[in-house]
């Protein structure tokens, strides 16, 4: 099977129902074919380990990395380096991705060719949903098809999770995640 998209996710002490949430999410997705997730469980004490292992050990799509605690930056790396698909996406063990998400963003970035392709985010708790300040700004007056040099309002979008990057891209900038990032 050829794979299109590696999703990488970080996972540390998360509350079961939001992990199973999270993973049925991407399980759920439009785009069956071509998705691979790698989980890496970064020391958790709790017993999220064992929901992610009995995840990958149902769905051949899924694999888990348990490694010692070092933070979301190391173990979306090590994730990383696990990767064969053509394009990286970043979902934390937390959050919850809309059923079109990765179809939509991967059928612009391929028509288009880009590097990178952007989905707006939604917040949302118990009570409501509401737009993140940082994606009012970077979401603001867009195109469908730009980039940083004609909507440099994108760059105010720095969350990793909402996001397509060619994998080919990320290797020829040498890009990594910090050892203390979120």
């Amino acid at each position: 099977m050829i794979t299109d998209i590696s999703v990488i996710m970080p996972m540390y002490n998360v509350e079961e129902e939001y992990l199973r949430a999270s993973i049925g999410s991407l399980l759920a997705q439009t785009k069956k074919d071509g998705i691979e997730l790698i989980i890496t469980d970064d020391g958790s004490s709790n017993g999220c380990g064992a929901v992610a292992d009995e995840y990958a050990l149902r769905h051949k799509n899924i694999q888990v990395i348990h490694t010692e605690n070092q933070g979301a930056g190391p173990a979306r790396n090590t994730a990383i380096k696990r990767a064969k698909g053509k394009y990286l996406a970043f979902l934390d063990a937390d959050d919850l991705m809309v059923p079109d998400a990765l179809e939509k963003m991967f059928d612009r970035a391929e028509y288009d060719q880009s590097e990178v392709a952007m989905i707006n985010a939604i917040r949302f708790d118990s009570n409501k949903e509401s737009q993140a300040s940082i994606h009012k700004i970077a979401f603001r007056n867009l195109k469908e098809v730009t980039s940083v040099s004609e909507s440099p309002q994108l760059i105010y979008d720095t969350v990793s999770w909402d996001k397509l990057i060619r994998r080919d891209f990320w290797e020829k900038n040498k890009l990594e995640y910090p050892p203390t990032s979120l």
